[in-house]
């Protein structure tokens, strides 16, 4: 930790806009970052700021662009040592822009300033000290379980170190020389004093230098330090020369100064992240990893000279015990480049030494005290898995064992990297079992990401060359065959896939020593051809031959057989046979439960078929249960940025919209998508399905506009790809109409609609049924409208279909009838509105599935079409019909039956028959009483009702009793002097009247 490494770059913020200096903008950005930023520039010219740039001197260029001049100026300058970061502020909410992908120093685009101003804090905060990559295992793992809880993250930085150091059988010294040498030549292609430097390199560096040059904190130490912090394995790849010498000359100071040394603390000040300090509390007790070289001093004054200066910073106080020697480090003071400067005594570590965080607390004088200690405690369940990962990956030459790495730890970042190194490496392109190996990788990877065109070239390069030194049908091909049918599967090639299938399959059967788990892999493989072919019965068949050799060769307790009876039992499901599928599902369930420790991938991806099995049978929440502890082991074990999550937040997405839990579903699809945008191109077919997914999670919020901009975010997408199944386009049409619909936008869900139409008459012509649904939701769109002619013209469609392709008792098609009638109801057409109706009722009575609560309304509906023809006998025979069904479920009092109770008083008062028509008044007035306010002007309609009726009868006392109910109705909402009261009245006056004759009357006949 030299003193020269404490000094602090100088930063000058550039500001390029076609405003002047004094815009709100460049006023927030200005004071807001000035006490962090040494100076400030700004241009409206881009040729001058251009000129400022390249003769910029002891600084560091902050440059900030708006959009329109970032095209014009940023690949003149991007390559200017000068210039430390660029940002591009701009005035439309733009977060991707496809030409920025090739220019490293952009660190985003910006809408909100003070994002924008947030963003370059954190990176010059970063840029001020040495940038340290560490491992931190997860809070909860910590608090509640195993201390020694080791993050994935761990793994695949030591893996990756043992990669770089290790494998190098295959690999010339003096080839990996001058392969980084070509490689920081062009890095540094525009920067003549860097050049000068690695000229001096080439001409002088000699193993036993390597602690100098680093500690030179030239190229190497920037470069280096960078790559490790990422990381970046192609860099690491391209700097294996020296990484190795550096890493070997520390390892033999450890060795000879090990013996001498007594247990010390070393210490490390330097600034840090909130978000890491917290992370930092966290973890208390458990391990942190530095994956880069680790400078340290024995002096603690050193190591707070590197704290000042800083809004948060550390101190790592470090326990070590010299007899630990998993981890070299030693003493560089003899060795470093500053050496004789000053006495410091720099302890230099190699990368991925790891320490057991003792304690961290907030001292007096504002920095963070960090209390480690060098340990060789391991997560045993980690470093099982790890163990097997290494098998797999291991090979004779770094570049093959690193694609390796990344296919099985699923990190694609910077695989496009690697194929243009292996195009222009003539090393690796000559020796054919390490081409062949390599483009097999390359194949299997790009399956991985659902390219297959790259895939299958690869694949069939890697065959190729393998095929010049062996036979055909050697076992070592069994591999490529079987990943050469995978490319073919992704593309629907089924029968050509099956054909490599059984290739691979062949292979490995007839080898004189065949690999049981292989036959077993190509066997199910096989299988799910037959699966995604609808031919179950084959599908089953070969699932059980693999089953049998699983039980015969790995016993019933092996982790892989939890798969194979989920797969069986899904099969048992689409061959109608619950009982079986029931049984197979229960065994994996079984299995399931011990198979965690022993194998957490497989763990995983069995708990995801279970889950998906239960998703199926539309067990929601049992579906739920799986998701969430496979994610749980996916966390354990695997990075954050492995595609393997994907399946799990989309199935996880799935089971909470199927419970219309919409919030949950919509954080975790916005996971997926956010995920497969990081592993995917932005216009890939399958983000389309994300987006389709957060639009119907919208839907189920009611948030019409975000469900229709995801919506036709999806649909864009889906015209970009060429390779869109139609039946996706087909649902995202229809998805889009019905949004339009409920926006009563009902000119643009009748466009979508009828190109759903299209499209389904042209891909799917034999869907009757489909097409018919499609009829039937663009009639209910004109019916909004009111264009009921239009309506009933798809409503005949419907029914037209239906009547071809449905069994004759069928329920829809007496829906359809009943859509017809209803539509000509709305034309007052009532003669064919009762036509259609008593089709429809006579059609629901022949089916099956008819009861009650679906007979019942429809009778009633045939009432209400008499009513409006006065045949009111009929009226009466259809509602008394409609109410024997209701009151099979009803209670006589409920609410529901008033209308109908009211439609029976009606037809007999108007036939006459009054004394039928007061026992129906008074069941409407006794629910009405007991279900509606008391001061309803609807009670009082139905006393007046009853008065009116025994005013018929002639029956003037309850005539008189009931009229004057309804006005003391009418009075508690209507003033005095209201026509209907004074009308009332009149009314009751009279019947005072007809008592006074009819009693006169009587009092004449008893004389």
């Amino acid at each position: 930790m030299s003193h020269r490494r404490m000094r602090r770059d100088k930063f000058v913020c550039i500001w390029l806009d076609k405003q002047s200096n004094r815009s709100d903008d460049y006023t927030y950005i200005h004071n807001t970052l000035q006490t962090i930023l040494d100076s400030f520039r700004t241009y409206r010219n881009a040729n001058q700021c251009v000129d400022y740039i390249f003769n910029l001197k002891n600084m560091k260029g902050i440059l900030i662009t708006i959009d329109t001049f970032a095209e014009e100026i940023i690949p003149v300058i991007h390559n200017c040592e000068q210039i430390n970061s660029i940002y591009i502020l701009t005035s439309k909410k733009t977060t991707y822009q496809a030409w920025i992908k090739d220019y490293s120093k952009i660190h985003g685009i910006f809408h909100d300033r003070k994002q924008l101003a947030d963003e370059i804090k954190r990176d010059i905060t970063q840029s001020q000290t040495d940038t340290l990559s560490i491992s931190l295992i997860s809070s909860t793992d910590v608090s509640s379980h195993d201390i020694n809880r080791q993050d994935p993250s761990f793994m695949y930085s030591q893996l990756l170190k043992e990669i770089i150091l290790n494998d190098h059988k295959e690999e010339k010294e003096d080839e990996t020389r001058q392969d980084m040498l070509q490689y920081c030549r062009t890095i540094y292609a525009n920067n003549p004093d860097t050049l000068t430097i690695l000229d001096e390199f080439e001409q002088n560096f000699i193993p036993e230098l390597s602690i100098y040059w680093y500690t030179r904190e030239c190229f190497l130490y920037r470069i280096l330090n960078k790559a490790l912090y990422t990381p970046e394995p192609h860099v690491l790849y391209k700097l294996r020369y020296f990484l190795r010498h550096l890493h070997q000359q520390i390892v033999s100071q450890a060795t000879l100064q090990r013996t001498n040394l007594l247990p010390m603390t070393v210490y490390r000040g330097q600034s840090i992240s909130l978000d890491q300090i917290e992370k930092l509390q966290r973890n208390v007790g458990g391990f942190l990893s530095f994956n880069n070289f680790l400078s340290t001093s024995r002096q603690r004054d050193v190591a707070m000279n590197f704290l000042l200066g800083f809004e948060i910073s550390v101190l790592f106080e470090m326990k070590i015990n010299p007899s630990i020697d998993k981890f070299p480090f030693a003493n560089i003071e003899h060795l470093s480049y500053q050496q004789g400067n000053e006495t410091e005594e720099e302890f230099l570590f190699s990368t991925g030494t790891v320490f057991r965080i003792l304690q961290i607390d907030k001292t007096d004088d504002l920095f963070y005290s960090v209390q480690l200690t060098l340990s060789v405690d391991t997560d045993e369940q980690l470093a099982e898995y790890t163990k097997q990962t290494r098998e797999e990956i291991r090979s004779p030459h770094s570049f093959l064992s690193l694609l390796k790495l990344m296919h099985q730890l699923s990190q694609y970042d910077n695989i496009e990297d690697f194929a243009k190194m292996f195009h222009n490496d003539q090393t690796l392109v000559t020796d054919i079992i390490l081409s062949g190996g390599i483009h097999h990788v390359f194949g299997s990877i790009y399956n991985e990401r659902d390219q297959p065109k790259k895939a299958l070239k690869h694949l069939q390069e890697s065959l190729s060359q393998y095929l010049t030194i062996m036979p055909a049908d050697h076992p070592k091909l069994s591999p490529t065959y079987n990943n050469i049918g995978s490319a073919h599967a992704t593309q629907s090639d089924y029968e050509t896939a099956l054909t490599f299938y059984q290739l691979a399959l062949d292979c490995q059967s007839n080898s004189s020593n065949p690999d049981v788990s292989s036959i077993v892999a190509y066997t199910n493989n096989i299988a799910s051809i037959y699966f995604q072919q609808k031919q179950y019965t084959k599908a089953l068949e070969s699932h059980k031959h693999a089953l049998k050799l699983q039980l015969e060769h790995f016993g019933d307790n092996n982790s892989s057989l939890t798969n194979t009876y989920n797969i069986i039992s899904v099969i048992y499901y689409k061959l109608n046979d619950p009982e079986q599928a029931e049984r197979y599902r229960e065994k994996a369930t079984a299995l399931q439960e011990n198979t965690t420790r022993s194998d957490p991938s497989s763990s995983a991806a069995c708990l995801l078929t279970t889950g998906t099995v239960c998703f199926s049978q539309g067990q929601y929440q049992d579906a739920l249960n799986n998701f969430n502890q496979a994610l749980k082991i996916q966390q354990q074990y695997l990075l954050p940025n492995n595609p393997a999550f994907l399946t799990t937040y989309n199935c996880i997405g799935n089971a909470y919209y199927k419970q219309n839990r919409f919030d949950e579903a919509l954080r975790y699809h916005k996971r997926a998508l956010e995920l497969e945008e990081h592993c995917l191109s932005h216009d890939h077919s399958s983000i389309a399905s994300r987006y389709f997914n957060l639009s119907k999670d919208y839907v189920g919020l009611s948030q019409w506009s975000d469900a229709l901009s995801n919506a036709l975010h999806a649909r864009k997408l889906m015209q970009k790809s060429t390779n869109n199944d139609s039946s996706d386009v087909l649902s995202i049409l229809q998805h889009l109409a019905y949004i339009y619909k409920q926006q009563q936008n009902y000119q643009e869900a009748l466009n979508y609609y009828q190109r759903a139409v299209e499209l389904q008459k042209k891909d799917f012509p034999s869907d009757q049924s489909a097409l018919g649904s499609l009829y039937d939701r663009i009639a209910s769109v004109y019916a909004k409208q009111n264009q009921v002619e239009e309506a009933l013209v798809y409503y005949k469609k419907v029914l037209t279909i239906e009547k071809r392709s449905l069994p004759d008792d069928h329920p829809s098609i007496a829906a359809s009838y009943m859509n017809i009638s209803k539509a000509y109801a709305d034309l007052l057409c009532w003669s064919d509105a009762l036509e259609y109706g008593l089709k429809g009722v006579e059609q629901m009575k022949k089916s099956s599935e008819t009861d009650a609560t679906v007979l019942a309304p429809l009778i009633q509906y045939i009432s209400h079409i008499y009513l409006q023809q006065k045949e009111y006998q009929q009226v009466i025979t259809y509602s008394h019909e409609a109410l024997k069904l209701y009151t099979t479920y009803l209670s006589v009092d409920d609410s529901s039956l008033i209308s109908i109770y009211h439609r029976i008083s009606q037809s007999y008062y108007k036939l006459k028959e009054y004394h039928r028509a007061i026992p129906f008044y008074q069941k409407v007035l006794r629910i009405e009483l007991k279900t509606l306010p008391n001061d309803a002007k609807t009670i009082g309609n139905t006393y007046l009702n009853l008065s009116t009726t025994y005013m018929n009868l002639e029956q003037f006392d309850e005539a008189l009793t009931t009229g004057d109910q309804a006005l003391n109705q009418f009075s508690k909402t209507l003033p005095y002097n209201h026509s209907e009261v004074v009308q009332l009245r009149t009314y009751l006056n009279a019947i005072k009247i007809q008592q006074m004759l009819q009693a006169e009357q009587h009092h004449r006949k008893t004389k």
